[in-house]
């Protein structure tokens, strides 16, 4: 229920857009979603599913040709739908799961390193005017855990979600776009 297909390396080319049902906005790094699954799963989340996307902004179902070649939407009946957290067509996350899901987060927040347990590389390409600090990125790969990749700095990223699952009334929408 978690993803579709069974190739894992998908998730460190898309980064995840959650939008709150009453307006907030909350973005995850590039590889960060699943991983966040995962280690919630760990840590006692049972998800129950995601409810199937709409899109009521589309001017009579017509969908562009880029987002349609991106895959952007689902294109499914909701009666087809299987609650799939990933890839993000903007399906839901009901108020209760994203709760549970925030409370099984919190729960792992403790195993997290406060240090740096990522090794992060400077760009093979260096631009003028660009500082090291700007261009340091984490190389995220399958063998990637989320333990590694929210330590350190990255562990507020991690305490953002958390606040904003236990904050975000109605749930949330899961929307994934290509990490540039």
């Amino acid at each position: 229920m978690i993803q579709k297909g069974s190739n894992n390396g998908e998730e460190d080319q898309v980064s995840l857009y959650l939008e709150c049902c009453d307006g907030g906005e909350f973005a995850l790094p590039p590889g960060g979603w699943l991983r966040l699954l995962t280690l919630a799963q760990q840590h006692g989340w049972c998800p129950t599913g995601t409810e199937a996307p709409e899109y009521p902004w589309l001017e009579r179902g017509v969908i562009d040709k880029e987002d349609l070649d991106n895959g952007t939407y689902w294109l499914g009946r909701a009666s087809e739908w299987s609650g799939l957290y990933f890839p993000g067509y903007g399906q839901r996350v009901s108020d209760r799961d994203a709760r549970a899901l925030g409370a099984a987060l919190q729960r792992a927040l403790p195993d997290v390193p406060e240090q740096e347990a990522f090794e992060q590389r400077a760009p093979t390409h260096w631009g003028r005017g660009i500082s090291l600090e700007r261009t340091l990125r984490r190389d995220v790969h399958r063998q990637t855990s989320p333990l590694e990749l929210y330590s350190g700095e990255e562990k507020e990223v991690l305490r953002s979600l958390i606040a904003h699952c236990h904050d975000c009334a109605g749930g949330f929408w899961i929307w994934s776009y290509e990490s540039r």
